[in-house]
């Protein structure tokens, strides 16, 4: 077809590669409006079933990374100990530290042997996959930025008009909507739903 632009979608109104040079759209081979193969695409494309799925896509972004910080996190605030409300706070501004520091690591390559200057690779047996798969070993991780928090921190406890971190007035003790029975009531709810069974 050769057609790039378009004005009826709601949001894309062109593709998004850059402008084709003459020699490569020659070179192209287009489907023509019709065939056998355009009429596929089209039912493909405006399959209503496939267009509710699409909404549900969350915009064409991996959530690896996403799942990356959430690990990092449980690193520096693990779930089963408690923190304060503040050290919660400094606990998680470390791990989006630690976490920017190290986003946009290189892979790591083969520093000898045949492979030399290569780039590295894990194969893994992955359960949801069900095949051997190439995973790549990245760059180790850099930790630069505890230098410069160090300062950070020297140069704040030095500063005599610091920013204190204000907690919030009130702060609920649980995430209950109602008190709490005594001990003994809710045990005795327990035992009697119990024998119900």
């Amino acid at each position: 077809m050769n057609k790039h632009n378009w004005e009826k979608a709601s949001k894309f109104h062109k593709c998004a590669h850059g402008k084709l040079s003459s020699s490569k759209a020659r070179k192209t081979k287009w489907l023509k409006p019709g065939s056998p193969a355009h009429i596929a695409l089209v039912e493909v494309v405006i399959n209503q079933k496939l267009l509710k799925d699409i909404t549900k896509l969350s915009e064409f972004h991996h959530t690896g990374s996403l799942e990356v910080y959430h690990s990092l996190l449980l690193e520096y605030a693990p779930k089963r100990k408690h923190f304060s409300y503040k050290g919660m706070i400094a606990r998680t501004h470390l791990a989006v530290i630690d976490h920017n520091a190290n986003a946009n690591r290189e892979q790591a390559l083969v520093k000898k042997g045949n492979n030399k200057g290569e780039k590295r690779y894990n194969v893994v047996f992955p359960k949801g996959k069900k095949k051997w798969i190439a995973k790549p070993i990245m760059d180790e991780k850099s930790y630069s930025f505890v230098q410069d928090l160090m300062k950070e921190v020297l140069l704040y406890k030095n500063d005599k008009k610091k920013n204190k971190l204000t907690q919030p007035k009130k702060i609920p003790k649980n995430i209950a909507a109602f008190p709490r029975p005594s001990k003994q009531e809710i045990i005795d709810k327990h035992k009697s739903r119990m024998a119900k069974k």
